[in-house]
């Protein structure tokens, strides 16, 4: 949650089907983009580019984000985090 805060910050009960959520991050969280308009197109990770995927949440990315999960329909976090091989928390 604190990677996708639009996700919902005590249930996790708003991962969108058919958007990228974070599942991997460069170091702790980076503030996340909050404009109406498309997600960074790419990060920096030790120097190397990572192009994030897109469609993203609105808000809903930390701006150091490396690795990412295409939510499903009927995706909840433990799915997501099971699915990713990350620790729910």
């Amino acid at each position: 949650m604190e990677w996708n805060p639009a996700v919902g910050e005590e249930d996790c009960e708003n991962p969108v089907e058919d958007y990228y959520v974070c599942v991997s991050t460069d170091g702790p969280p980076v503030a996340t983009t909050t404009t109406t308009t498309a997600p960074p197109t790419s990060t920096t990770t030790g120097g190397e580019p990572i192009t994030t995927p897109e469609p993203t949440q609105v808000g809903s990315m930390v701006a150091n984000c490396r690795r990412f999960y295409f939510a499903q329909a009927g995706d909840g976090c433990w799915a997501i985090a099971n699915a990713a091989g990350i620790d729910l928390k």
